[in-house]
């Protein structure tokens, strides 16, 4: 079982250790990330357009992150999962509760996934999470696929009332 935490700043060496070479293959995380770089992060987190948090397990252990970026109606959501923790469904329920928290919090009504169109596990946990695949678009972003291009999985929401 796993839950979701806000993320702490003594998390910061954990988050830059678990990031292996998947993690920095198929997403945008900078390489020379630092412990301030982190906090800085997190002092962005303000809960109205960046929201993150940590993804822990039954034993409270952080295994994970996950985040949403909020322009305009549209929340783009990413999420990774540490080496050790991999294919025991954390990537899925922390894409579920994230979906979940955004509709309820957000006034968005439609929520993205940009995913390499190599990153085959990610593209389970979107399917599992109730994500549909809409087809490829030209993308700048590092976990773009060799032709430019990332998968969009998408979802639609009702949006919160505010």
């Amino acid at each position: 079982m796993f839950r979701l935490r806000p993320w702490r700043t003594q998390d910061a060496v954990w988050y830059l250790d678990a990031r292996d070479e998947e993690i920095l293959r198929w997403t945008t995380e900078p390489v020379e990330l630092t412990v301030a770089d982190f906090a800085t992060g997190l002092a962005k987190l303000d809960g109205r357009s960046r929201a993150g948090f940590a993804i822990v397990d039954e034993d409270g252990d952080l295994v994970g992150n996950v985040a949403a970026v909020r322009t305009g109606t549209t929340a783009d959501l990413s999420y990774w999962v540490a080496s050790a923790a991999r294919g025991r469904g954390a990537a899925t329920f922390a894409l579920v509760a994230m979906t979940q928290w955004v509709a309820d919090n957000w006034p968005v009504s439609r929520l993205e996934l940009q995913i390499n169109p190599d990153n085959l596990a990610s593209t389970v946990v979107a399917e599992r999470a109730g994500y549909t695949n809409e087809g490829r678009r030209e993308s700048c972003l590092s976990c773009a696929g060799s032709d430019g291009t990332v998968l969009i999985y998408a979802q639609e929401v009702s949006p919160v009332v505010s």
